[in-house]
Parts: C-alpha cells; structure tokens; sequence
C-alpha cells in the first residue's frame, strides 16, 4: 500500500475534522441567532394580540369604566397564560376610551396600547444584560347604535 492512502495524498488526512472544528462556532452562532430572532418575533406576536383581543373586550362594554376595566383583566390574564414576562411584573396597558362621549350614530373607537419591558436574558441567552421594549396598538369600532355611556 502506498503512502497516499485510499482518499488521497497524506496533507489531506484530518482536514475534515479541522474544518469542522472551524465551522461549528458560526453554525452554533447561525442557530443561536434563528432561534433568538424568532423568540423576539413570537413576543412582539403576543403583545399585538393582547393588544387586539383587549380593544375588542372593551369595545363591547357598555361604559368607558366597564371597557377599562375589561381590557386591563383580559391583558392581565392572557399574559399569564402566554407566559409573557414584563420587568415590571405585568404589560402596561394605556387605553383610549373618549369614543364612549361620541353622540349616538357617529363613529367611534376604542385604543387600546400595550407595552411590556422584556428582559434580554429571557429571549435569548440567559444571563444577559438589558432588556427590550415591546409595543403595540390596536383599535376597535364602537357599535354606532347602541347605548354607551362615557
């Protein structure tokens, strides 16, 4: 048997161990960043339907209270349920119920935005420091017809 081997001439023995070893820290770097970025889209994902699922509650409600009050549990309740982490314990949720003043017949809506600090150690790499500002809006049309009260 000669001195090349069967694959080829000695230089190429272990080159694929090499490359490998080379090339393991970009793919461990290529999953990380996938895995992160979709960690950071399913968050954004969850503070919109909060926001979506809120506006609507409210815009059922009869008065501006009930419609606050509605909106403010159901975010409360769905975060928990989602497992959605906030640094201040809970979504901040600002809802805009001045379409309860519109006069009967004339359209109106209901805004609801909510926020939520996550922290960075929760989305991607434990351990790490910062955190990430998730925002989102969402509006709902009152019932022109119907009985409201502000």
């Amino acid at each position: 048997m000669s001195t090349f081997g069967r694959r080829g001439a000695p230089r190429d023995l272990g080159s694929v161990s090499v490359e490998f070893v080379l090339l393991l820290p970009m793919l461990l770097a290529l999953i990380g960043l996938v895995v992160g970025g979709a960690r950071v889209w399913w968050t954004r994902t969850g503070v919109q339907q909060l926001a979506s699922s809120a506006a609507r509650a409210a815009s059922i409600a009869r008065t501006a209270g009930e419609a606050r009050a509605t909106a403010e549990s159901l975010v409360r309740g769905d975060a928990v349920n989602s497992d959605l982490r906030c640094m201040a314990g809970w979504p901040r949720t600002t809802i805009d119920t001045s379409g309860f003043a519109a006069p009967l017949g004339t359209p109106a809506r209901v805004t609801v935005r909510v926020s939520c600090t996550v922290p960075l150690s929760d989305l991607l790499l434990p351990g790490l420091p910062g955190s990430f500002l998730v925002e989102a809006d969402a509006q709902s049309p009152l019932d022109r017809y119907r009985m409201r009260r502000p």
